[in-house]
């Protein structure tokens, strides 16, 4: 009834789970895709009754193992040998966690040896975990074996190349600072919050309020221009009309005399 996770190992072909055995004890298990009628490894980890939630490291085959509840968090490696898993070390800390995520690998410090970042969720606070591997040249030199190309965040299929079954491998890009190249960053997918119903019908008001007040420019205009044009017709024949009565006054006023 415990709840168990699965984790792919794509660098081996094979897919990993945690869960629990019968007798309640925390298990391990790979399986390779090509044969999944029976697992290939299969350990008993320890007796802690909290859940694990794993990550793998693709990078460098290095498996971490969080568990909800207590406050460790563990790594080890994994290996297409006889032994297959082999625990190195884990980071250990009183308060117990809810829960936490990881890190983008590409946004590690590389100067400071920084292979992963976890951001582990307290009841309060979210505190940032680094795994860093001790080397004295690491500040000065890029350390390439530890830090291969990484995934760069971007899709390598549209939708519609997905759909139409076609298959790529994953984009990625160099860890090494000197190497990487100009718009990286402004090349990645932006991805643009929905909004809300309130907010389209907002916008929609905005909208209506400023076509009325076009649409009442408009009208303005149309009327002056209708009597500008009328104008000079009236002007001229009121002119003219104005003309030919004074020379009529004109001449009543000489047949008088």
């Amino acid at each position: 009834t415990k709840s168990s996770k699965v984790f792919w190992i794509p660098n081996l072909g094979w897919i990993g789970a945690v869960g629990f055995s019968k007798t309640a004890r925390r298990q391990l298990r790979f399986w390779d895709l090509k044969d999944l009628s029976k697992p290939i490894y299969k350990n008993d980890i320890d007796q802690v009754s909290s859940v694990l939630m794993p990550y793998y490291d693709n990078d460098n085959g290095l498996l971490y193992m969080s568990g909800k509840g207590d406050g460790a968090v563990s790594y080890s490696e994994i290996i297409n040998d006889s032994k297959k898993w082999y625990p190195l070390s884990q980071y250990r800390a009183t308060e117990p966690q809810k829960g936490g995520g990881w890190m983008a690998k590409r946004s590690c410090n590389v100067f400071r040896c920084e292979v992963n970042r976890f951001f582990k969720l307290t009841k309060s606070t979210i505190i940032p975990i680094s795994f860093i591997v001790p080397r004295k040249s690491g500040a000065d030199v890029f350390q390439e074996d530890i830090f291969p190309d990484t995934f760069a965040g971007k899709p390598a299929l549209s939708a519609d190349e997905w759909l139409s079954g076609e298959n790529k491998d994953p984009v990625t890009i160099s860890m090494d600072p000197e190497k990487k190249e100009d718009g990286d960053d402004s090349q990645q997918t932006t991805f643009v919050k929905k909004k809300t119903y309130q907010e389209l019908e907002d916008e929609n008001k905005e909208l209506r309020a400023r076509v009325a007040e076009l649409e009442a420019q408009l009208n303005i205009g149309g009327g002056d221009g209708g009597d500008g044009d009328a104008q000079p017709a009236d002007n001229n024949d009121g002119g003219n009309d104005d003309y030919n009565a004074a020379a009529a006054e004109e001449d009543d006023a000489d047949g008088g005399d």
